[in-house]
């Protein structure tokens, strides 16, 4: 599996991302990692501006799958060329911190 996307902050272990299969470049679904309590993470994800995901989680690991058939897409710009998310895919990642 491929990450697409990933955020993260400074606390270790702490991640929310986008995976695909690289042998096919299917998008697959929606992880997280949050390794300690005091962290939230929020994950939205929209085809065609229609809300499909919307997720909030605490501590703890877990995954959500994204519905469709959808797949990375080629782009070329003056960066290179690169794999990303097919244009009518779009997303929101949050991630908040408690105050003990």
């Amino acid at each position: 599996m491929a990450k697409a996307i990933e955020m993260t902050i400074g606390i270790p272990g702490v991640s929310l991302w986008i995976e695909y299969q690289e042998s096919n470049n299917r998008i697959l679904n929606v992880q997280w990692t949050i390794p300690q309590p005091g962290i939230a993470i929020r994950a939205r994800v929209w085809d065609s501006g229609v809300l499909v995901i919307d997720r909030t989680e605490g501590q703890g690991s877990g995954s959500m799958n994204i519905p469709g058939n959808y797949r990375m897409v080629e782009v070329t710009d003056s960066s290179g060329t690169y794999m990303d998310l097919p244009p009518n895919i779009t997303y929101g990642f949050n991630m908040q911190l408690f105050a003990p």
